[in-house]
């Protein structure tokens, strides 16, 4: 099952609701595809920062796949 996943590094901007909060976050993560990737990264960031599950985390910058 992990066999479909890939390693995805972000760097970025990250924005609580319409605030910046990070200007140059970085996060790693592996998943079956941008999207997903970019959901986990959200997810992470929102646990390492105590943040509830509906608060709304926007990431802004680059997605790469590292192999």
């Amino acid at each position: 099952m992990d066999g479909n996943k890939r390693l995805y590094t972000f760097r970025g901007a990250v924005w609580v609701y319409k605030t910046l909060v990070a200007s140059s976050y970085k996060a790693q993560t592996r998943a079956v595809s941008e999207k997903k990737a970019l959901a986990n990264i959200a997810y992470q960031y929102k646990k390492a920062n105590n943040l509830a599950d509906f608060v709304r985390v926007t990431l802004e910058g680059q997605i790469s796949v590292a192999q």
